[in-house]
């Protein structure tokens, strides 16, 4: 951090108009410049310890005016491909789950290897119908989603 950025940094954080996020990042900043711990600066300033790190970060890839923007969230593309998406539809249609009349969202899930959680690109299960009429998937709505995981869900026994 060269002197300019250390007295900007020092007149946003104490300067009575600049929004009290904007300046305990500020001070968050000039404490770690100085040596201090992300826990000890997350005490100090009030920011959570992954606030902390996250404002080291934008301010080390673009100085005062990064820690100005608003900082985006870090989301995961969605994985479900029409592939896998075929897959839940053939599941749903032509099995029926051990010991129940219809699959419900987690047994599926669990069936599957995948989360609730990743959105339908081409609709919602529930508008899928078999040829001899309708089908029902239990607990579904527009917050019920489906995405493949890395690992099985807790949920699954």
């Amino acid at each position: 951090m060269n002197s300019s950025q250390k007295h900007a940094l020092k007149s946003l954080a104490r300067a009575g108009r600049t929004p009290q996020l904007l300046a305990r990042k500020c001070r968050a900043v000039l404490l770690a410049s100085e040596g201090t711990a992300n826990n000890a600066i997350a005490q100090q300033t009030g920011l959570s310890r992954p606030t902390v790190v996250a404002t080291r970060a934008a301010f080390a890839g673009g100085g005062v005016e990064a820690l100005r923007r608003r900082q985006k969230r870090k989301r995961s593309h969605r994985v479900l491909t029409p592939e896998l998406e075929q897959k839940i539809l053939d599941t749903t249609l032509k099995t029926r789950p051990p010991d129940a009349t219809h699959w419900r969202v987690r047994t599926l899930a669990c069936h599957l290897g995948v989360t609730r959680t990743l959105g339908m690109e081409s609709g919602n299960v529930t508008n899928a119908a078999t040829p001899g009429g309708r089908f029902k998937l239990s607990n579904v709505d527009e917050k019920s989603r489906l995405r493949p995981l890395t690992a099985p869900p807790r949920f699954c026994l």
